[in-house]
């Protein structure tokens, strides 16, 4: 059973730790630095590694998205592929929001809940509202 050191990532957090002039870069650092020294287990699902990837590449990074993608690699990341069943019941959270909403977040909010991880390296509010802890505005 997961514990408060293990995390899920996102790709607003990978993006921002990995981009030094985006928006959320210095908090992404701070929290990585913060927690370095519990050795966090981290894992990451294969379509938040795709979609990062793009983001960071559609940004003019696509060096950085291919450094990326060699990170997520490492054996510090347990990578997480979304199955038939993941991806159905991510679809029907994202059919039931009545905002604008992500398919890859409702993805991370299905597999969280499936893990039963509590924590996630993200910015995005969206997943307050299903109970998980997230890195709030400063």
């Amino acid at each position: 059973m997961p514990n408060d050191t293990t995390f899920l990532l996102d790709s607003d957090f990978l993006v921002g730790y990995f981009i030094a002039d985006d928006a959320h870069h210095a908090r992404a650092i701070q929290r990585v630095r913060q927690l370095d020294q519990l050795m966090p287990r981290l894992f990451v699902n294969n379509l938040v590694v795709v979609e990062t990837a793009t983001l960071l590449s559609k940004r003019g990074h696509h060096h950085t998205a291919q450094k990326f993608l060699a990170y997520i690699r490492s054996a510090e990341f347990d990578v997480v592929y979304v199955d038939d069943a993941l991806q159905q019941a991510a679809e029907q959270l994202f059919a039931s929001q009545k905002k604008v909403a992500s398919l890859v977040d409702c993805a991370n909010v299905v597999l969280a809940q499936n893990m039963e991880i509590t924590n996630l390296l993200a910015f995005d509010k969206f997943y307050g509202e299903f109970d998980l802890s997230y890195i709030r505005a400063s």
